[in-house]
């Protein structure tokens, strides 16, 4: 929920928040949509061994990607975010995906 409040993939669409008290508030209707929010979970992955939860993770983190990828025309990320951005999403070795989850902590 706060993802789609905050999150510029959700920009321009409140439409969900109209019947809720916090549409109510003009400062929050200001911020919709005007952040870069990243949403991780790891609730899904279910192994029974390491290398399986590895392959699960390196998945979602992935998918993450993917689903951010409007951050690729943005013109925000620098050209070397945007080649590990593409390493992720392609060819990924383990130590981008540890470098991945490490910048993604920074970044929260």
């Amino acid at each position: 929920m706060l993802e789609q409040l905050f999150s510029i993939s959700h920009a321009g669409k409140g439409e969900i928040f109209f019947n809720l008290a916090i549409w109510k508030e003009e400062k929050y209707r200001a911020l919709q949509g005007t952040y870069l929010v990243i949403s991780l979970s790891f609730a899904g992955v279910k192994s029974q061994t390491y290398e399986g939860t590895k392959k699960q993770i390196f998945q979602i983190i992935a998918k993450l990607y993917d689903r951010n990828n409007y951050l690729l025309k943005a013109d925000i990320l620098t050209d070397r975010e945007i080649k590990f951005f593409h390493r992720i999403t392609e060819d990924a070795s383990e130590n981008d995906m540890a470098i991945s989850l490490q910048t993604l902590c920074d970044f929260m």
